[in-house]
């Protein structure tokens, strides 16, 4: 699998991609926390239709986590795995939240 780097602050339209927030990480060697995103224009059609579609989902459900809000998140993680087995992200969120 290849994977690019693409800076979102540089991005000259970021609404003209299909792009989902993953979390957001301290990288070693870096003092600053970095954004994670998932591109998915790349994908095939029918999986970038579903990532388009579960999207304003993932980010209530991520809003929520954000807020320790954490039954009400998995609630809508596990609908993302509902329309989709293939979200691992929104498995593992789905997982921290049945952890915290």
């Amino acid at each position: 699998m290849y994977t690019k780097v693409v800076y979102y602050w540089r991005l000259i339209n970021p609404a003209d991609y299909a792009i989902r927030t993953i979390d957001t990480v301290k990288v070693k060697g870096k003092s600053q926390l970095v954004t994670v995103h998932e591109v998915f224009d790349a994908d095939p059609p029918e999986i970038k239709e579903g990532n388009l579609a579960r999207l304003q989902i993932f980010k209530e459900a991520l809003s929520l986590y954000d807020e320790g809000k954490f039954s009400d998140a998995a609630r809508l993680f596990a609908a993302c795995l509902g329309q989709s087995r293939g979200d691992r992200v929104a498995k593992i969120y789905l997982e921290r939240c049945q952890q915290d």
